[in-house]
């Protein structure tokens, strides 16, 4: 690919971006619910379905996933305590989800593609570094991509939609913020990008809708990181895709 700029760098997400992890997500509420022996009715498991996402995937925050379960606690008429025992066996139902979720398919194709056109591949993401040991245990191969090159929300003072992890690396890149690309399922991550100057993508593959990455100005708009082989030389010289 003779049109890839020499310094180049791409800064992924990880849950919605490398991992698919969505689908377990959001049926988290389908698990404790039957725990619980709660019958779930269609309106109701629509209404779960919307409201646990992000909150209750790695990258959510303890006040998130706080909110979130008291309000399906209130939902199914579960009294304060039961309704925090239910918030940390959703965060345990979590990490037993996270253990078998696949990768988004054509990540590693991706990541090739990246690496032998000399491009930097770094990852900024809420998740710890203990959630990132976890979640790729037995295919480490997929970190040795990123060299290193990995902002968890350990290494940061700020989380996204903060862009201080797209900062660092950019500055131990020392690339332009022109040759560098966030890929993230977040309107966080747009923003997190558009505050660090830096060219955006919003991928479909995760939690984020065409018109969340709409509304917050996404450069670009992808199905899922799979497609980057095939448009990265436009995605970096900002052309209609």
């Amino acid at each position: 690919m003779g049109n890839i700029k020499k310094e180049m760098g791409v800064i992924f997400d990880l849950d919605g971006t490398i991992i698919d992890d969505v689908p377990f997500i959001i049926n988290i509420h389908r698990k404790i619910a039957e725990d619980y022996n709660f019958p779930l009715t269609d309106e109701l498991d629509a209404l779960f379905r919307e409201k646990v996402g992000i909150p209750l995937s790695i990258t959510g925050s303890a006040i998130e996933r706080y909110e979130v379960m008291m309000f399906l606690g209130k939902k199914m008429n579960l009294n304060f305590f039961r309704r925090i025992k239910m918030m940390f066996q959703a965060r345990n139902v979590l990490y037993e989800f996270v253990q078998k979720c696949p990768l988004i398919d054509g990540t590693q194709e991706t990541l090739e593609f990246l690496k032998i056109n000399n491009v930097k591949i770094g990852m900024f993401t809420n998740a710890s570094r203990n959630e990132i040991k976890s979640i790729f245990d037995g295919r480490e191969d997929i970190l040795n991509y990123f060299e290193g090159n990995i902002i968890s929300k350990d290494d940061v003072k700020h989380k996204k939609p903060h862009p201080e992890g797209v900062m660092k690396l950019l500055h131990k890149w020392g690339f332009s913020p022109q040759n560098i690309m966030i890929f993230g399922d977040s309107p966080k991550d747009i923003l997190a990008g558009k505050k660090a100057g830096i060219i955006t993508v919003g991928v479909l593959s995760g939690a984020g809708t065409f018109e969340l990455f709409q509304k917050v100005k996404a450069d670009y708009i992808i199905n899922d990181i799979s497609e980057i082989p095939l448009k990265f030389p436009n995605l970096i010289d900002k052309k209609v895709l």
